[in-house]
């Protein structure tokens, strides 16, 4: 197969490595125990900033939606799974999106 006819070529394509970790999140922070949360992540500016996206899914279910994304600035010496974590701790937004999510999808 000639791959000119995609219009694409490997060469001018830009890829992004990502890691990532997930959890559940504990009953006493949502009033249910099977809220699962994807974190994704990449490294960026010399380790000096993450990006994340975060997703949620109910346990019995096979639906994952997206719940926000954001850039946290890290010092080399801090592990970033603790940042993130941390990051979420505080975030309202991640609240209330999570909330509305469960609102959502729980019928």
């Amino acid at each position: 197969m000639d791959n000119s006819e995609f219009g694409v070529h490997l060469e001018q394509i830009s890829v992004h490595e990502y890691s990532g970790f997930c959890f559940t999140l504990p009953e006493r922070y949502i009033g249910r125990s099977d809220v699962k949360i994807y974190v994704e992540y990449r490294v960026v500016d010399e380790k000096s900033e993450v990006l994340f996206n975060v997703w949620a899914q109910l346990a019995e279910q096979s639906i994952r939606a997206f719940i926000l994304t954001s850039a946290l600035a890290v010092n080399p010496e801090e592990k970033i799974l603790d940042a993130i974590m941390m990051e979420l701790n505080g975030s309202d937004e991640f609240f209330e999106t999570t909330v509305h999510f469960i609102e959502h999808f729980d019928k």
